[in-house]
């Protein structure tokens, strides 16, 4: 979102995130719901996050997951194969439940123009 020193950024500042999360893990309650905000580290990207929505059993999953090409890594940002790999692990963790009863759980991929 920013630029470096002497730039412009592309994104003016009252465009960029106001809640933000250093952590691994940021729960949140949003519209009724409780959600789970996982960033993925050296995945596509060193941003790359999973969004599970557990009322509605769905993961948003961003670039990370696609359903019609293998998934773009941008090693100058920090993405590695082995981090997608784990990341697409997470979301198997978090779609396989406990004690192996099928879920109905639903995948969003992200997709590229």
């Amino acid at each position: 979102m920013s630029a470096p020193t002497g730039s412009q950024s592309p994104t003016t500042p009252g465009n960029w995130p106001t809640d933000t999360f250093s952590g691994e893990v940021k729960e949140l309650f949003f519209n009724g719901e409780s959600l789970k905000v996982l960033h993925q580290p050296a995945a596509s990207s060193d941003g790359d996050s999973l969004v599970y929505f557990r009322r509605s059993d769905v993961i948003s999953a961003g670039n990370l997951f696609s359903t019609v090409s293998y998934p773009v890594i941008d090693s100058e940002k920090g993405g590695s194969f082995q981090g997608v790999i784990d990341g697409l692990n997470r979301m198997l963790d978090l779609a396989v439940p406990e004690h192996e009863h099928d879920s109905q759980l639903s995948r969003i991929p992200g997709f590229r123009r």
